[in-house]
């Protein structure tokens, strides 16, 4: 049994099955967490295996599913009820159509596969059913999509005092001057748009601080002559951040994004320093410092997903959140690997753990915040028309040249778009953009995807309940890229 409910899974995993059918053909109460299934809840199902009346599915399903939900403490406390990521809909629908639960249940290595044939579009609501969209650069040409540059990163160093073993940076001791700062910033503000951000990543950045100073000091002093309103933000790994960073990022009011992958197990697998020791205890000593300089709404974690540990992506997100007390998260999985199709339904699922968990929590009052989903939730309010998706996260390099995604550029020169000396001189070619082969676009699509949905239904709730509004008016101060 334990062999059949965690098929394609492994012995960690936790799937929610509330109730499952053996190969021998009889049901079972479900052993896993959080779920304990109770003898009511067999008998129910029993009741409805002995069925035969298919004019009757719709209402016994329906009944069925709402005594197991009175039953089920952890059913009662589920505020995703209608859209339910169990496998009991699997069991209901093979059973009225005389399908075979056991090898429905193994397809594809995973039970959220299943699900795609079983679950109606009404309970879709945060569930990833579709492939990745099709390419947007066939459609650039368009004059109604807005071409503003809101937003360039300045990727001012290749210089790092880790190294992460996932990490696409080339390490190199190069940083940016003041030549490149002064076009990339030029090219910024000169476009249309009074409202501008900057962001600033590495490498470590904190190692040129220096670079920093001046690149804040000049693009306040550039965007206060155009009459435009800026705003930054800085990544770091946080291992030797300083007090004097610390004051100078408050006093100029920088959002500060520190990086993370969750408990000390997980983080230390991956993040490590130049002479490979771990870097949680270097990071979290500073967390107390950081707290006290940097205001809450300003402080964010970049939460590493590596597909090694994606099943424990729930787990690792709650410690940050809950233990480390960092409300406000971007959930990022790693994109030089090409995720598997099991791996991908394992990010499925812990995502919508996490946004379970979310909405239970909003309800006490309790907000933490992702990044993706603020930004999404802040574009619908504002009924944002289309953007001109190269122009959306331009990054410029210490040597001046310009990518449109910060993965790019140490993958192949060919996604280089043109330079801060002459301008986007090749933003227009499709050959410039993202490549499947190169990258992994689908396991962020598949992230955006949940946090579209989950967008449309805070939305929603917000209008009948001021908890959801709360969060809300919150959620969309909370953007860090």
């Amino acid at each position: 049994l334990k062999n059949f409910i965690r098929a394609g899974y492994g012995e960690s995993s936790n799937i929610c099955s509330q109730i499952v059918l053996s190969n021998d053909g009889f049901v079972y109460p479900c052993k896993s967490i959080p779920c304990r299934t109770s003898k009511a809840q067999v008998k129910y199902a029993i009741k409805i295996k002995e069925e035969i009346d298919l004019n009757k599915r719709d209402n016994i399903l329906k009944n069925i599913k709402k005594k197991i939900n009175l039953k089920n403490k952890e059913c009662q406390s589920c505020y995703i009820k209608p859209f339910c990521f169990c496998p009991l809909d699997v069991f209901f629908d093979c059973k009225f159509n005389n399908g075979n639960f056991a090898k429905r249940m193994r397809s594809l290595c995973g039970l959220s596969k299943a699900h795609y044939e079983v679950l109606s579009e009404a309970k879709d609501i945060l569930m990833y059913t579709k492939d990745a969209p099709p390419e947007y650069f066939e459609q650039q040409h368009k004059t109604n999509i807005d071409k503003n540059i809101y937003q360039i990163w300045f990727s001012i160093t290749g210089d790092c005092n880790n190294r992460c073993k996932y990490c696409f940076v080339k390490k190199e001791k190069n940083y940016m001057d003041f030549a490149v700062i002064d076009k990339g910033l030029d090219l910024l503000l000169e476009s249309s748009g009074k409202s501008k951000k900057v962001i600033i990543f590495g490498g470590e950045p904190t190692l040129h601080f220096d670079i920093i100073k001046e690149l804040v000091k000049l693009a306040k002093r550039k965007a206060s002559l155009a009459k435009k309103n800026i705003e930054f933000g800085i990544g770091t790994n946080a291992v030797k951040i300083t007090r004097e960073q610390l004051n100078f990022f408050r006093e100029k009011d920088i959002q500060l994004s520190i990086t993370l992958d969750g408990k000390k197990e997980t983080h230390d697998k991956y993040r490590i320093t130049k002479s490979s020791k771990p870097t949680y205890k270097l990071v979290t000593k500073n967390l107390p410092l950081i707290k006290s300089r940097i205001k809450e709404k300003n402080l964010c974690c970049l939460f590493g997903v590596h597909y090694d540990e994606v099943e424990r992506m729930f787990d690792n997100f709650m410690h940050i959140a809950k233990e480390l007390k960092i409300p406000s998260i971007n959930i990022e999985p790693i994109q030089n690997h090409k995720w598997t199709n099991k791996e991908i339904e394992i990010f499925k699922y812990q995502l919508i753990r996490i946004f379970n968990q979310v909405l239970q929590d909003i309800r006490k009052g309790n907000f933490y915040y992702t990044n993706s989903l603020n930004r999404l939730i802040k574009s619908k309010l504002i009924k944002k028309e289309g953007e001109y998706p190269l122009y959306k996260n331009l990054v410029i390099f210490s040597d001046g040249n310009i990518t449109s995604n910060p993965f790019l550029y140490y993958i192949n020169k060919k996604y280089i778009v043109g330079d801060v000396f002459n301008g986007l001189t090749c933003i227009n070619d499709p050959r410039r953009s993202m490549s499947k082969e190169d990258i992994d676009i689908n396991i962020i699509n598949v992230r955006n995807h949940f946090c579209n949905k989950m967008a449309d239904f805070l939305i929603e709730q917000s209008k009948q309940n001021n908890q959801f509004k709360k969060y809300i008016g919150e959620a969309v101060k909370r953007i860090f890229e």
